[in-house]
């Protein structure tokens, strides 16, 4: 089994691979005012191998979003708050998939 290691800054990005981590979870939230950028996990994904599993957590909104994730060999998205705070899950989740079909 292996565990996805968060990692929201170039340094935490080295130490995890580093570390041997095959999984990245990388958090477009600043801890600190969260505010989201979503070109953190852009500019974090060219430092991890090709071989590394990458997700982009937080702030992902639209299929616009995934779509460009995609685009810049995001792996994988981690979607909480945007389908929580839809009345229609499975409506928001039908919309987020258009991003990739």
């Amino acid at each position: 089994m292996s565990a996805l290691t968060e990692a929201h800054s170039e340094a935490q990005v080295e130490k995890a691979l580093k570390a041997g981590a095959d999984i990245l979870g990388v958090n477009n939230r600043n801890l600190h005012d969260f505010t989201v950028d979503m070109g953190n996990s852009i500019r974090l994904r060219n430092m991890a191998p090709a071989d590394t599993v990458f997700v982009s957590e937080s702030g992902i909104k639209t299929a616009e979003d995934i779509r460009i994730l995609y685009e810049n060999k995001v792996d994988a998205v981690l979607i909480g708050e945007t389908l929580m705070r839809s009345p229609d899950k499975k409506a928001a989740l039908g919309a987020l998939n258009a991003g990739i079909v």
